[in-house]
């Protein structure tokens, strides 16, 4: 961790598709688990954690508060399926 948002080293990391299939709650219980998955994973390597962290490279993508007050309005429901959230916030920021 560092003391500012996503500016630290990366010690693991791990692509978890999201599933436009499923709903916004199921890929979210998705994602959590793949995190706590990994993060003990990795913990295992605590003691090398030092030699195995790199930077971050590139820019990532980055979502503005109001970007996200205009997403939230489109939430009807975490039942909600990905791919309608998806088709009504497109063009989106």
């Amino acid at each position: 961790m560092d003391y500012e948002l996503d500016k630290g080293y990366i010690i693991a990391q791990r692509f978890v598709p999201m599933n436009r299939e499923k709903t916004l709650a199921e890929n979210y219980y998705i994602l959590d688990k793949a995190a706590k998955e990994l993060f003990k994973e990795a913990f295992i390597y605590y003691d090398y954690w030092e030699s195995l962290k790199k930077k971050v490279v590139g820019s990532g993508n980055y979502h503005s508060v109001k970007d996200g007050e205009r997403i939230k309005k489109n939430i009807s429901s975490y039942e909600m399926r990905a791919d309608e959230l998806i088709h009504i916030c497109k063009g989106f920021g």
